[in-house]
């Protein structure tokens, strides 16, 4: 027996198809997209692990002899790596604004981990590259400005020499590079604008006052 149908519900059968449909294409966009970003995202990471592995033959004795073994652990992952070199730098050394000159001859992270054991965030972003490189992960050392909360400054944002900063990005496979902050004081987080971000910058920038302070009182007395 043949059923007969309203238009109305013919319009909502339609409808119906049509969203069924629309959906499938997506999945199918989805699945062609996902498909042609892994190619490329392949190809590029095949260039990352070429270039961002690389570390000078001539330099980094000392570096590779007390922590190269340590962090190719064939148990560990990239992410234990990563842990890894934020364990180290933090442990060995400790946060200052007037390290000294780096003395004539010596390699730059190696007197910081080894002998000087003070330094500021381009201290421990060089040497967290140096030995997440040395581990086989891509790391990149990268400069620029760190900013606090500014969601009620409006269109204007504020920038100062102070909000200078340097930390390392790591590449995760399939996915791209990835903030990583050893430096004491802050962290991943530090480049959001909650309020625990917000307060770890607060704190690096009373370091800085108070250990300009003591600078410039050093300098008056030795007039």
């Amino acid at each position: 027996m043949a059923m007969n149908f309203s238009e109305e519900e013919k319009n909502t059968y339609k409808e119906k198809l049509l969203e069924t449909f629309k959906e499938q294409a997506n999945q199918n966009e989805n699945i062609q997209f996902n498909k042609e970003y892994l190619e490329k995202e392949s190809k590029y990471r095949e260039f990352v692990y070429d270039v961002y592995t690389k570390l000078p033959n001539s330099t980094l004795k000392k570096v590779r002899e007390e922590y190269e073994d340590i962090g190719n652990r064939t148990d560990y992952n990239v992410y234990d790596k990563i842990n890894l070199a934020e364990e180290i730098v933090n442990n060995e050394t400790s946060y200052t604004l007037f390290p000294g000159k780096l003395p004539s001859g010596k390699d730059f992270v190696e007197y910081f981990l080894f002998e000087n054991k003070k330094g500021y965030c381009s201290h421990y972003a060089s040497a967290a590259t140096v030995l997440l490189r040395m581990w086989g992960v891509p790391a990149r050392y990268v400069e620029g400005y760190v900013v606090k909360n500014h969601e009620n400054l409006e269109d204007k944002i504020y920038v100062k020499d102070s909000n200078a900063h340097a930390w390392v990005e790591v590449y995760i496979d399939e996915i791209g590079w990835k903030v990583v902050d050893v430096t004491p004081g802050y962290d991943d987080d530090s480049y959001t604008s909650d309020n625990e971000s917000t307060n770890n910058i607060n704190n690096q920038e009373e370091v800085r006052n108070n250990e300009e302070q003591q600078e410039n009182n050093i300098q008056e007395e030795t007039k």
